[in-house]
C-alpha cells in the first residue's frame, strides 16, 4: 500500500487515516522487515515501514 509522503506529489492519503481504522498496527523503524512462520500465527496486522 503507498501513502502519502513529502516525497509524493499526487493526491493521496497519510498513513494515519488508514492507521485508525486497523486494529493491531506496528511501525517498523526501517524500510524493511523479516517475516517468520511465527509472524504468520493469530490475529493480523498491519506493519507501517519507513521511506527513504
Amino acid at each position: 500500500m503507498h501513502y502519502k509522503t513529502d516525497a509524493l506529489g499526487f493526491p493521496i492519503q497519510p498513513v494515519d487515516d488508514f492507521l485508525k481504522l486497523m486494529e493491531r498496527v506496528e511501525r517498523a523503524g526501517s524500510t524493511t522487515v523479516e517475516i517468520g512462520a511465527s509472524d504468520l500465527e493469530g490475529t493480523p496486522k498491519v506493519v507501517v515501514l519507513d521511506y527513504e
